[in-house]
């Protein structure tokens, strides 16, 4: 009897275990999830910044560029 108590208390530990783990990589998957929203926000966002400086023409540094050049 005492073995089926044993055995009982491992099983009993190994499903304790699994439920913490499993609890650990839901917040890892809520962490990266977080991380990945934030980096298509910014790829968004340099996209957006992208097309408005085609829109308007050259950027800021190139046309530092081209003003350095020709004062040369």
């Amino acid at each position: 009897m005492e073995e089926y108590r044993e055995v009982g208390k491992s099983f009993w530990d190994l499903v304790e275990s699994q439920k913490r783990n499993t609890a650990q990589l839901e917040r890892i998957g809520a962490v990266m999830e977080w991380r990945w929203d934030l980096k298509g926000e910014n790829r968004k966002e340099e996209s957006r910044n992208e097309e408005e400086g085609s829109k308007d023409g050259p950027r800021e540094s190139q046309k530092e560029e081209t003003s350095l050049s020709i004062s040369c």
